[in-house]
């Protein structure tokens, strides 16, 4: 049987709050985009692209956001979700178009995770029990789940995985309108992010409340490894290229980056 080992690479620390990763793979390997929520309720979020994250260079896109948490990448620009609207940031310019609350129904009270595709974005809403698609600029309701908060796309087989914010935490595969619970367990209880290791057919799942990342085979079901003792893991994000998995860990205040291996 198939094993996956966490090897700790190194954390980027002095973050206030740090939600969201993502990794674009046109940027040079260890180059990614963090969301910082800052203070609650104070309209000092910000989105930064950090390259190089062993001599980390830090070059902030963004800075008038309020929570800013769930962030992708599609259309040239870095899509935010932050609290009740979505903003895409164009990164060379700053500039920035707003979806605000009123282009929702229902309006939306916690956005939280995005999962951008070539002209299609989809944002969860933890407090409304939705997810939102936006496609080419129209919003509409794609499903209803409970208090629903990471989205990842499934290049194998065009599917979206979603994860519920719940104790026990739940895992769902939504494709062609149909929805199905794939995976619970305590071990991800307080369900946030996922992240897609596309050619291994592996999902990352992290636990906010458990502390924990588990490693999925989505093949069988199985779970291929854990990673335990994380403070708050977020929104994480994978990097295929040197399969380096990045976890933001809020209250610890930093991004934390291990090594994947998947060994007999």
């Amino acid at each position: 049987m198939l094993h996956v080992f966490f090897a700790f690479l190194l954390a980027l620390t002095g973050l206030i709050n740090p939600e969201s990763v993502y990794v674009i793979p046109t940027l040079p390997v260890e180059s990614i985009y963090v969301s910082e929520i800052g203070m609650f309720n104070h309209r000092d979020g910000r989105v930064d692209l950090i390259q190089d994250v062993e001599h980390p260079r830090s070059v902030s896109i963004a800075t008038d956001l309020i929570d800013p948490k769930g962030i992708g990448y599609s259309q040239g620009k870095v899509w935010v979700a932050d609290v009740n609207r979505v903003v895409a940031v164009d990164p060379a310019s700053g500039r920035e178009k707003i979806f605000p609350s009123r282009k929702f129904k229902p309006r939306p009270t916690f956005l939280n995770d995005i999962c951008a595709l070539e002209d299609t974005v989809y944002v969860s809403d933890t407090q409304k029990n939705v997810v939102y698609e936006i496609h080419r600029g129209k919003i509409k309701v794609l499903l209803k789940l409970k208090a629903p908060n990471g989205i990842a796309y499934d290049r194998g087989d065009n599917s979206l995985y979603i994860a519920s914010y719940t104790r026990p935490g739940r895992v769902y595969r939504y494709k062609n309108g149909r929805i199905k619970l794939i995976y619970s367990s305590r071990d991800i209880d307080g369900t946030d992010g996922l992240a897609m290791w596309n050619q291994k057919r592996i999902l990352f799942i992290s636990g906010y409340l458990s502390g924990k990342v588990v490693a999925l085979d989505l093949k069988n079901g199985k779970v291929l490894g854990r990673l335990s003792g994380l403070h708050n893991p977020a929104d994480i994000a994978f990097d295929e290229r040197d399969s380096t998995l990045f976890i933001p860990e809020m209250s610890a205040g930093r991004v934390s980056a291990y090594r994947v291996k998947l060994e007999k």
